[in-house]
């Protein structure tokens, strides 16, 4: 008798499935849901902390009276992202420096000359006119500056 008579075929292996997966993959699949996680939590938490700033230009939309209404405006916003300040106690030359050299052109000759020229009308009688434009440059304030974030300015 031939012995290679004897033999059987070869069987070819199956092919390999995914499951159960190998633990690098597993290892895989938490970091990327960690890192889902750690996404969705730093975009709420950016949402919140520009809370007082969305209200502030929400409030600067509405026309308001007075040149005084609208720093009450922007007080009330630095109190809510909790300024290390006491932001009620400024007011006139203390005020409109705080505005400059927080302000996203508080390098600026333009910004800081607008800023002074109306600060010597804070509390006169106002035209409709210069509360606009006022209203104006202080929602250019409120839009750039990081003041307005909770936290303040170390955000």
């Amino acid at each position: 008798m031939n012995p290679l008579d004897q033999l059987h075929d070869i069987v070819a292996a199956g092919d390999v499935g995914w499951w159960p997966l190998a633990w690098g993959w597993w290892v895989l699949i938490c970091l990327c849901v960690v890192g889902l996680c750690l996404i969705i939590r730093s975009c709420f938490r950016a949402y919140a902390r520009a809370r007082p700033r969305r209200l502030v230009l929400a409030e600067l939309q509405r026309p308001h009276e007075s040149l005084s209404a609208i720093n009450s405006t922007v007080k009330r916003g630095l109190r809510m992202a909790q300024v290390p300040l006491e932001i009620n106690q400024l007011h006139g030359k203390d005020w409109i420096d705080f505005l400059v050299n927080t302000g996203p052109n508080g390098n600026s000759n333009n910004f800081q000359t607008q800023l002074r020229a109306f600060s010597d009308r804070l509390y006169q009688s106002n035209n409709e006119e210069s509360v606009r434009r006022y209203q104006a440059l202080m929602q250019q304030w409120a839009a750039q500056t990081r003041w307005l974030y909770k936290g303040g300015a170390d955000v």
